[in-house]
Formats: structure tokens, sequence, C-alpha cells
């Protein structure tokens, strides 16, 4: 049997304080500006309760301006830097709406992006979708900025007249990676311990398409087969090579290994693959011979078509904006002409002094990429947010918010199940008898239904062969009690028994009366009492409890109480 501290854990109290902190920091790194504080020109106020801070500013009319509808943003920027910017407006491609141009230092241009839509508002007879749209990516400077919103010609669609209506615009760094939603979400800093990218989703347009693949990390994979590029009709020897470009983010300036989960690169009949970062020169070769484990893609036929985890390499990146390059060049085919043939599923950029290593055992199910992510989650939550000292547990464990942003977009999951430390942190400890219980306590991440799980040594002491209550003593009656129970399990043959020892002394400290009771104990919590005589000149009593068979052996402190 095992004593179950019941104490639970206050975890949102926790999550406050780490989402306090969260939001104070993040406050500082995007502007959320509202359409109603900008300057304005020919805009004006209507309310709205779906709208964000309660209203938006509207043009609905056929009168032409003096020179433009126009609203100027004040953008305070933190620090140099790339910058999104997104407008939650109305559809700025939409031909019922007038077009939309803006402007920003020396960028401009023409609506943007099309995004969530979220609500609809009424601008004259008709009700209108606003809706978020990117407006452009921009290099902007620290310090003051100016954001200018305008329209200066009618709809060619609709009501045919000068008709917009703007919310608020969001200017966020962009390593955020930030897409507004529905529910105008703000943004929030996603860490970049690690980076992974999703080889079918491209920066650059490509005439490579993508299959769906069950084992595939999101679900999908990259795809082409074909004996011509269909966007190059010059025949020259560059046509038969594509270039896919992909961006991605880590935190720190460190070392880092880069893997690649697709066909491998050098086989005879497949397209062979070079590779970069932060180069145009895409032209180097995997670093190993494609020792990873072998996955087989579910979309490729028959059987299907044998993935296998590949080191390109190792490269020292500073903390930012990266890009990946991969190059597919044409190869022959066993009885065919040149050909592209070209599977691949996700890359993973780590820290090298992270080790890690693709499994060796193909029929593991922990082999594909989304075990990987989710395994490289849990080791940023346990080290990032897990810190203390598990070697020496007597209480529950103060548990971290689980549902903290991790670098993969895993769910965390803290113990529970066969950890002796239940999901809301209470810790069961041993009894006397069973000595400590040393375990590995797990962080486990949850990705697309495919779990990592991290492990921080522990150790959960066990019980005091003696649970001592607290010394009561009773001033009228001079009766001193306490609660005592042996800590063993229920089939030891363990016995014992303590001795409650009361001596009373006058103001001089001179003893007057010691009472000593000893009583055997069972498993059982029982009440040892004595009785202590009357003295007129008594001051004090002094109350211990010892174990009889170690004199000692105090089992609890001493207690002392003036008369």
């Amino acid at each position: 049997m095992i004593k179950k501290i019941k104490t639970i854990i206050a975890a949102a109290a926790v999550f406050a304080a780490f989402a306090g902190a969260s939001a104070i920091a993040n406050a500082q790194d995007y502007l959320w500006l509202e359409a109603e504080d900008a300057l304005t020109n020919g805009y004006s106020v209507e309310a709205n309760d779906a709208a964000s801070g309660g209203s938006l500013m509207v043009v609905n009319t056929k009168t032409s301006p003096d020179e433009s509808y126009q609203l100027s943003f004040e953008a305070q920027i933190p620090s140099d830097g790339k910058y999104d910017i997104w407008v939650l407006a109305t559809n700025t491609g939409s031909s019922n709406y007038s077009p939309m141009n803006w402007s920003i230092n020396t960028g401009e241009g023409v609506g943007g992006e099309v995004g969530a839509k979220v609500y609809d508002h009424k601008i004259g007879l008709f009700n209108q979708t606003i809706t978020w749209s990117k407006l452009s990516t921009e290099e902007l400077a620290a310090g003051s900025n100016v954001l200018n919103i305008k329209i200066n010609e009618k709809s060619t669609g609709g009501m045919k007249q000068y008709t917009s209506a703007v919310d608020c615009v969001v200017i966020v760094p962009y390593t955020y990676m930030y897409e507004p939603d529905a529910n105008m979400t703000r943004p929030v800093k996603i860490p970049h311990s690690f980076a992974y990218v999703e080889l079918e989703n491209p920066n650059n347009k490509t005439y490579f398409s993508s299959a769906e693949s069950a084992h595939a990390s999101g679900g999908r994979m990259l795809f082409a087969y074909a004996s011509t590029n269909p966007n190059d009709t010059s025949g020259s020897e560059e046509s038969m090579e594509e270039t896919l470009n992909y961006t991605f983010v880590v935190d720190d300036e460190k070392e880092y290994d880069i893997w690649y989960l697709g066909c491998d690169m050098t086989a005879a009949h497949l397209s062979g693959t070079k590779w970069a970062v932060d180069s145009d020169a895409v032209d180097h070769d995997r670093s190993d011979n494609g020792n990873g484990v072998k996955i087989l893609n579910s979309a490729g036929g028959d059987g299907g078509i044998p993935l296998y985890w590949q080191k390109l390499g190792t490269e020292v990146l500073s903390g930012g904006i990266h890009t990946l390059s991969l190059k597919y060049t044409y190869r022959n085919l066993s009885g065919s002409g040149r050909s592209q043939f070209v599977w691949a599923d996700c890359a993973i950029i780590v820290p090298k002094d992270w080790n890690f290593t693709p499994p060796a055992d193909e029929s593991a199910e922990d082999k594909y990429p989304s075990c990987e992510i989710a395994r490289f989650d849990a080791k940023y939550f346990a080290e990032e947010y897990m810190k203390g000292d598990y070697s020496q547990l007597k209480d529950n464990i103060e548990l971290p918010p689980t549902d903290v942003l991790t670098p993969g977009g895993s769910s965390i999951r803290i113990a529970g199940g066969d950890c002796p430390v239940g999901e809301d942190g209470s810790v069961e400890r041993p009894y006397f008898d069973k000595g400590d219980l040393t375990f590995e306590l797990p962080i486990t991440a949850v990705k697309e239904n495919h779990e990592g799980v991290y492990k921080i040594p522990a150790r959960i002491l066990a019980l005091d062969k003696y649970y001592t209550g607290e010394i009561k003593i009773d001033r009228p009656s001079s009766q001193v009690s306490v609660d005592l129970k042996l800590n063993i399990s229920e089939e030891s043959d363990i016995t014992g028994s303590v001795m409650l020892v009361a001596a009373v002394y006058d103001e001089n400290n001179i003893l007057l009366s010691a009472k000593v009771t000893e009583e055997a104990l069972d498993r059982e919590l029982k009440t040892i009492t004595a009785q202590l005589p009357q003295y007129e000149n008594a001051a004090y009593v002094k109350v211990y409890v010892l174990n009889n068979r170690q004199l000692a052996d105090k089992l609890c402190e001493t207690k002392t109480q003036q008369w």
C-alpha cells in the first residue's frame, strides 16, 4: 500500500504567472492598431460589436474626394527587422470594393493576400465581408513609421462607388509566422529551438505537386514525376533542374544538423538532390549514406516508395531567419528517358548537441517525422519549464503550464499513467519498509497522434517509519497526547513501540515530575496520552516522543509550552 498525498497543485495560477510574463514581452514585439485611432481623411466611425475595439472606419459614397480617402497609422516599431503587415478590412481582392492602396516608408502596393473571413458589416444597403488580408512583408526601422491606407477610385463591381471598411492593422515580426484567424487571436511568439519544414510548401511557385500520405508529417508529401519542366521551354541544361526554397527560423546561434526525409538522394533511378542554406549556390551533397530508417510512403502505389532519413550536413546558423534550398536534377530512369522523380516529406533543423539520430529499427512505431518532432518538443518543454530538483521528492510537484507553445506545435502531457506522479502533480510516497522509489518522470508531447517522451531522473522518498502528529497539551487537566502511526506495508512483519515523555519544570528549571507512557504500535493511527500531576509552582512542560528501541531517535520535535 502507498500513501497518497492529496494536495492539488493550482496549475491555473502557475499558468497565469507564465502567461502574464509572456504577454508583457509580446506586447513590445507587435503592434495592434485600431483604425478608429488613426488620422483620417473621409472615413467615418461605425459601431459593430464584432469589430476589434467595437467599431471600424467606413467609406460608402459616390462623391469623389479631393485626393483620396485615407487612414494614417503611426507605428512605433520596437526594433529594426522584418515585419508582416496585416489589415482587417473589406476584401481587398473583390471587385465589390475600392482597391486598397497602402504605403509605408519606401514600400507600397495594392491589396494583398486574402486570409480568414471574420464578420459581416452593413455598409449602405448591403452586408460587406470583413476579412484579414496580408498587405506585405517589409524591412522596418525602429522608431516612428507611418502606414497609409487609402482608396482613390470606385469599385468596378457591386455598387460601383467608393466603398471601404477598415477595422484594424497588425504589424508583427516576420519570425512569428503569424496568420490571423476568425477569432482575432493576438500574435504569440513561437519558440524556435529547432525548426522543421514541410517540403510540400515551398516559398516559390513550382510545377511540383503534393500527394496525401498517411505516414507523412502533416499528411502530405512533395511529389514530382515529369520528363520536362513545363515552366521552361528553352531546352537548356538549366531546365533540367528545379530549386525549391523554404524559410525557417532558429532562436540561437549554434551548430545545427540538417536532416531530410525523402527518397534516396543518390539512387540512379531517382532525381539527384543538392542542398544549401542561405546560398544561391545550391551545390552541397548529403553528408551520410542515407542510413536513416526506411519509411514506406503509402502514396507511392503498390508497396509504397521507400523514404529515408538522410543527414544533409551541419551548419553554424545565427539566430533569426534562414532559407533552406533543395535542388532536384533529372536522372536517367532505367528503360526510359530523362525524368524527374521525387518524393519528399520534411526537413528538420536541430541543434547538433541534441545528438539526433533516427531510429534504426525499420519496424519501430516511432520512426515517423511526427514522432521526432514530438520528441524534440518534449525535450524543449522539459528543459525550459521543468526546472528544479526531482531527486528528493516529499511533496507534490508544482506543474508548469501544459498549454505553452512548443517549437513543433505539440501538446504536452506531464506524468500520469504508470508514473507515480499523477497528472495533477500529486506524489505517492512509499511506506517505510518499501524504500525510496527511483524512476524517470516522463514529459510526453503529442504531435498528430504520435507521441514523443523526454524523461527526467526522479526519486520519491519513502515515508518516515513513524507518523507523529502534533503534540497537544491540555492545560486544565494537564493531559498530553500525540497521534502515532507505524508506516509499514500490510505484508511487513516489522513491529515497534514508542515512548511519550512529558516533564514538568518550575520557574527555576528544576524538574518537578516526569511521566513516561509506552505503547506498542500497529499500523493504524492511534493516540498515546500522558496524564501529568498538578503542581502549583509548575512553570512549563517539555514533551517529546522517542522510539523505544533507539532512545536517541526522536520521532518529532520537542515541544515546550509555558504555563
